[in-house]
């Protein structure tokens, strides 16, 4: 973000503004996207509170009030009123020479802690008492400004600090400081890997696929990394995949610290009401946990296999009659987080930690190792087996769910009104489909193509033939691209570690570069798919030619005086000849 021209920009006015203090602002609240709220205070000078307020809520899209006293009262509030999950108080009258952080929450004071003994540029001291003064209902911290030596780098470090406020988990009290390993990774997937030596896992109590943050204190850059047990990095280091190298910017060491999760280890049916649009159950300590994170969006993962989907805040449903940790899921979303058939195959990691579970028969274990030892890969074909296996990996605890909060997604490009009438239009007379489905690898001679592949049914559903254009949604970023059809399973599963065929039908082949241009870090995650409605309309030009024409001669020949009448005559009856003349497309997706 600190290299974005606007973020630039904003920064440099408040430079200024420090400088001469020749700006003058009214408003001093400010309605964010984001469930984060800085309070800015000065009792001096309200009119420069003002202005920093202004631009922390246009670089950063969060709640912002613009205080000379604060009244926790009206704090809290406003958080009612607006569902605030966390708070930071930002003190611009401090005179100390510095910077004081003042938070009273261990894991926050740790990480910081740890961060600033590697660098401490801008004379950051920590407090854990300055706080009490301002406490809200929420998660509050307090950052007193007195001199900045450098604007940039001190809101590069404050853009992190906004990310990982509310997402740094509370069960890990204490971060830690890893050296950062010259050796490479095991696997190239997830390009967002991380591995830990297993005694370090145990020891920080982590289990493979939990997600964590690497944080580099020297630029305030950060990732979110997901671990894999590793016994090629030795206890003090860590091993970076060289995409979190190059986000990072080559650390020689970083901060590290779990992400904030909630588990749930019962996973059950969905009620059939809540199924068709998408929603999930949660009990009321889920639901509880839920709303502390308040982020607005969230990813749900299968511990064991690292499958996902994403999730917004207000599909997730209260059911208070569950027991603790309950989580209702529909039959697609099990089956998007394998957790309706067997896996297909377990990490060596997984199969040594299912096999150690007490009170196992000789015969479960042998069943474990005949199907998931060394990382085999073993169809399991009838019934009977596939219910054996299921009862068995409950047991030994794989119906693991666990629930993070999502960064911010990309903010889509604002269209103007022309653009949204005609969205309008092309809503209106094509007919949206969309359908989200599992990400894999295509066939080994699509991987430097720019095509997918879905099957049949599918591209049915979605109303398209092969070669139409779809375009794909992950979490803010969008690509469109041409489809065919996915008809071959023996080309799939060389690719591909795919004993059920089923699971086929809702999978997406889309090649390496252009995951990567979605940002999506592995294989499992689930996109949205959707039909290009202005690819559809320019396919059919050729049909709405004619009839537009006609039209349009025919309108300019009626004996009307006014000329306005006539351009009126065709605004309205072009649209709905070009409606009607669109049917055939429209009509593949019946209006139900």
């Amino acid at each position: 973000m600190a290299s974005n021209p606007s973020f630039e920009n904003e920064i440099n006015h408040l430079f200024v503004y420090e400088q001469n203090q020749s700006f003058s602002f009214s408003k001093s609240m400010y309605k964010g996207e984001k469930e984060i709220l800085i309070v800015v205070k000065d009792t001096q000078n309200k009119n420069r509170a003002k202005f920093w307020a202004r631009k922390l809520h246009k670089i950063y899209h969060v709640h912002v009030l613009a205080v000379t006293l604060f009244h926790s009262q009206k704090i809290d509030s406003y958080i009612n009123k607006n569902n605030i999950a966390s708070v930071i108080v930002v003190d611009i009258e401090a005179t100390n020479k510095g910077i004081v952080i003042s938070t009273e929450d261990d894991s926050l004071y740790s990480f910081l802690s740890e961060s600033l003994s590697i660098n401490n540029e801008q004379q950051v001291n920590l407090r854990k008492e300055d706080v009490k003064t301002f406490r809200t209902s929420r998660f509050t911290s307090l950052i007193k400004i007195g001199q900045i030596k450098n604007y940039h780098r001190f809101f590069a470090f404050f853009t992190s600090y906004i990310h990982l406020h509310p997402k740094l988990s509370l069960e890990h009290r204490e971060s830690k400081i890893y050296r950062v390993s010259g050796k490479k990774v095991g696997q190239n997937i997830p390009f967002n890997r991380v591995e830990l030596n297993p005694s370090v896992l145990e020891q920080l109590n982590l289990q493979e696929n939990d997600y964590v943050v690497i944080y580099n204190p020297m630029n305030s850059k950060f990732a979110i990394g997901c671990i894999k047990s590793s016994k090629k990095s030795i206890p003090d280091e860590i091993i970076l995949s060289l995409s979190i190298k190059k986000k990072l910017e080559l650390p020689s060491a970083i901060v590290f610290h779990p992400l904030k999760k909630i588990i749930s280890s019962k996973i059950q049916i969905q009620a059939v009401k809540k199924i068709a649009d998408g929603s999930i159950t949660v009990s009321d300590d889920i639901f509880q946990k839920v709303n502390e994170i308040g982020t607005s969006h969230f990813e749900i993962v299968n511990g064991a296999t690292s499958a996902s989907i994403d999730l917004e805040r207000s599909k997730i449903i209260l059911d208070s009659s569950l027991d603790a940790g309950t989580i209702r899921l529909s039959y697609l979303q099990r089956e998007f987080l394998n957790f309706e058939h067997p896996p297909d195959t377990l990490s060596d990691y997984y199969y040594q930690l299912f096999s150690s579970t007490p009170e196992l028969t000789d015969e479960q274990l042998n069943f474990l190792a005949e199907h998931y030892s060394h990382n085999k890969v073993h169809k399991i074909d009838t019934y009977e087996e596939k219910v054996k296996a299921k009862k068995l990996l409950q047991k030994v605890g794989y119906n693991r769910a666990v629930i993070y909060p999502l960064p911010e997604k990309r903010r889509r490009k604002k269209l103007n009104p022309l653009q949204k009438l005609f969205h309008f239009y092309l809503r209106w007379s094509i007919r949206p489909s969309s359908v989200k489905l599992k990400v894999i690898r295509p066939y080994s001679t699509d991987e430097s193509s720019n095509i997918v592949r879905v099957s049949k049914s599918v591209m049915s559903l979605l109303g398209i033939a092969e070669n139409d254009l779809i375009t794909l949604h992950y979490r803010g970023r969008t690509i469109t691209v041409p489809v065919l059809e996915l008809a071959s399973t023996e080309l799939i599963k060389e690719t591909n570690i795919i004993s059920n065929e089923s699971s086929i039908n809702i999978s997406i082949g889309i090649p390496a570069h252009l995951r990567d241009k979605l940002g999506i870090k592995q294989i499992g995650k689930i996109c949205d798919v959707e039909r290009d409605l202005f690819y559809l309309f320019r396919k059919s030009v050729n049909t709405q030619f004619l009839p537009v024409l006609a039209t349009i001669f025919t309108i300019t020949q009626l004996k009307i005086d006014d000329w306005w009448i006539k351009v009126a005559m065709i605004i309205i009856i072009v649209p709905l000849s070009s409606y009607l003349t669109l049917s055939a497309v429209r009509e593949k997706i019946p209006k139900l």
